[in-house]
């Protein structure tokens, strides 16, 4: 556990997790996965990362991850995942990004409180499924920080993208630049 007054960004090394504790004990890994909880009041960027030599997982595993003033970043290729139904994403912005893996699962969505301070939103890409629960207010959809990368608020690269509310909406908080046309090219289009 961590804990901060001020901004966090780290590289997370994963833990590999082999199959059965016996096995996992005698390759010298943990039988649990780790489990990623931070508290900061500035923002938070973690990044998951694999050992040099392959032995780690680059998988977070989320307990309770939270910014009580600043935007949450979470970048891990292989996924992102629920540890339990009391874990939970909180920050005014939060940005999930797992491009080999899925966030959240069906039998586990991701908890998220987002828009904590009025001028955030969520935004989020995966290879895989996308799991993703609004527990708090409304679940509004921002532009991703890397737009070269996705012009999408939400998007799945080969999954399905299921997005939960428990006592909101789900908004568009993304501010488009318009173009006033003219009579010509309003006629052009037609």
């Amino acid at each position: 556990t961590i804990q901060a007054g001020g901004s966090v960004r780290v590289n997370v090394e994963g833990v590999a997790v082999a199959s059965g504790a016996a096995r996992a004990a005698s390759l010298g890994f943990q039988a649990e996965p780790s489990v990623l909880s931070i508290t900061s009041a500035g923002d938070l960027e973690l990044h998951a990362v694999r050992d040099p030599d392959g032995n780690g997982s680059d998988t977070m595993i989320v307990g309770q991850i939270v910014s009580t003033g600043g935007q949450v970043i979470l970048v891990a290729p292989g996924g992102i995942q629920a540890y339990d139904d009391q874990s939970l994403i909180r920050g005014n912005r939060i940005e999930l990004v797992a491009v080999n893996g899925g966030i959240g699962s069906a039998a586990l969505p991701l908890a998220i409180d987002s828009d904590l301070l009025d001028s955030g939103g969520v935004a989020a890409r995966a290879l895989g499924d996308i799991h993703i629960r609004e527990v708090q207010g409304d679940l509004k959809l921002a532009a991703p920080q890397d737009e070269q990368n996705s012009a999408a608020s939400v998007q799945s690269g080969e999954g399905n993208v299921t997005l939960q509310v428990a006592a909101g909406s789900i908004l568009d908080a993304v501010q488009e630049d318009l173009e006033t046309r003219t009579q010509e090219e309003i006629e052009a289009y037609a």
